[in-house]
């Protein structure tokens, strides 16, 4: 307790800055969730802390070492009230901005139990340091805490780096907890796979490199279907061989061979909600809204204390039109894990074409104040811009989502449709491009080239996206345009000669 009572404490007043009187505030917002947290009241305090990081998050995204303590006072409280997962998120925050004060480690984390650790030791290392490491990483991930393995996984591998045995343990421990460690993995397996030769690749291997080729930034779904493949050939009765087949198919927009993968998959193991997931995603690629639906129920009513199958269960609401009952189950999100801004943006989306509606700015800054590096968060904020006329701005943020692996391509068609001069359409909007006036507006950002190859980038991933036929028509456009300035330039030329 004293420990905590520490963090807090250090969070003083800067005399002299700008923004003194916020920093108070902040000061005082503190005292008020510690003493919740020193009252036994968990859950309030963390309700208090997440709190704070919305409402002070402009003060806490320029101070480093403020937002480390709040993101440990928070991961504290949730550790208190019973969510270790919630918990591990809000100290990897916390462990990200001490980085960029030059302290290593997560914040406030227990060390593994030393006899845990003595089960483990990896013969190929030499460096004692990275053995350590190893070691510790192994110790949690048997005690299930996946972040923090990696993270020391990470350090052993930075000190001797061309272990094959070590880079294949952290690859696929990687690849299996995504969160932006996919290209990390598919970096890592892939040089395993150099070193093994594909004789020496196993079950394990194929499967985390298919996993990480498919989600990377840059994604490499060939690499991804032979490995899935060869993976499934191995043990056609793995289960996640089948799933992550069909995640593949679900990202490239095969839904039909994607329902084939996830109902193997659910034969396999019913108990798992991830199939259950994936044939409500695909069925919701297929515009079959309700029989999506079935599946994101099913999967609720087997974990009611899941916020992943809460937030999937109001995704399918929403697809129906059931918004009411949208609202309330994404709120029972975030209530059950209040540390993930994917939750706010749910109901971002469905608040943000209400135009007298406030609610869509305020989820938005608690997701931007949660989770400000999330790519998705951007994208939405882009959209609240654009349909207030800042187009420029919105630009700004669509091109910083806009790379972020294969899952971005309505970020893509959003911002080529700027670029396209046919602007986005927002229907009961003040500002649409049903209104020939505000297309007008568009004119200025008029970039074919960048249209044309953000078009080509979606049909390439996703042929059967939403808005297929209508980029079609959009390149055929474009490309009668370039052919015609080339007929042009050759004419000029011609004349100058």
């Amino acid at each position: 307790m004293k420990r905590f009572l520490a963090l807090v404490a250090v969070l003083v007043l800067v005399s002299g800055c700008p923004m003194a009187a916020l920093a108070q505030t902040l000061e005082e917002d503190m005292a008020k969730a510690r003493a919740q947290h020193e009252a036994g009241q968990f859950d309030g305090a963390a309700k208090a802390f997440n709190d704070i990081l919305v409402k002070h998050q402009t003060v806490l995204r320029g101070d480093h070492e403020k937002a480390a303590m709040v993101w440990e006072a928070f991961g504290q409280a949730l550790l208190k009230a019973g969510r270790a997962e919630a918990a591990e998120r809000a100290f990897k925050r916390a462990a990200t901005h001490q980085e960029s004060l030059g302290k290593g480690g997560l914040a406030s984390i227990a060390q593994p139990d030393a006899a845990t650790m003595d089960k483990y030791r990896l013969v190929s290392l030499k460096n004692d340091k990275a053995q350590e490491h190893y070691r510790r990483g192994a110790a949690y991930l048997e005690e299930r805490h996946v972040l923090y393995a990696i993270l020391e996984f990470e350090k052993a591998v930075a000190l001797e780096p061309g272990n094959t045995e070590l880079m294949d343990i952290t690859g696929r421990t990687m690849a299996e907890y995504g969160e932006g460690y996919f290209d990390q993995a598919k970096t890592l397996l892939m040089q395993v796979r150099k070193s093994l030769g594909d004789g020496g690749m196993k079950l394990p291997q194929w499967l985390m490199l298919g996993r990480a080729c498919t989600y990377a930034r840059k994604y490499d779904f060939q690499v991804a279907e032979d490995a899935l493949q060869r993976a499934a050939k191995l043990d056609p009765k793995d289960f996640l061989a089948n799933l992550y087949n069909g995640d593949l198919f679900l990202v490239r927009g095969d839904y039909k061979k994607a329902v084939e993968w996830y109902d193997k998959t659910l034969k396999i193991n019913g108990s798992d909600l991830r199939p259950l997931w994936g044939l409500g995603d695909a069925y919701t690629g297929l515009t079959e809204f309700h029989k999506a639906l079935d599946y994101y129920a099913q999967a609720f009513e087997m974990n009611r204390e899941m916020a992943e199958a809460a937030f999937k269960f109001a995704t399918g609401l929403k697809n129906v039109g059931r918004l009411d009952e949208s609202i309330h189950f994404h709120e029972l999100a975030i209530a059950l894990d209040p540390t993930k801004a994917k939750y706010h943006l749910g109901l971002v989306a469905i608040y943000l074409p209400r135009i007298m509606d406030f609610s869509a700015k305020e989820h938005l800054t608690a997701a931007l104040g949660l989770e400000p590096e999330n790519p998705w968060c951007h994208y939405y904020q882009g959209l609240y811009l654009e349909m207030r006329r800042r187009i420029d701005e919105a630009i700004d943020e669509y091109s910083m989502a806009a790379h972020y692996g294969p899952d971005m391509l309505d970020v893509k068609y959003q911002l080529a449709n700027i670029y396209n001069a046919v602007g986005n359409s927002f229907p009961g909007n003040n500002f649409s491009c049903e209104h020939p006036n505000d297309r007008l507006e568009y004119l200025p950002y008029k970039d074919f080239k960048q249209a044309y190859r953000l078009y080509k980038e979606i049909v390439t991933i996703n042929p059967k996206y939403s808005q297929a036929s209508k980029i079609a028509d959009y390149l055929a456009k474009i490309e009668e345009k370039f052919e015609t300035e080339k007929r042009l330039g050759d004419k000029i030329d011609k004349a100058v000669r």
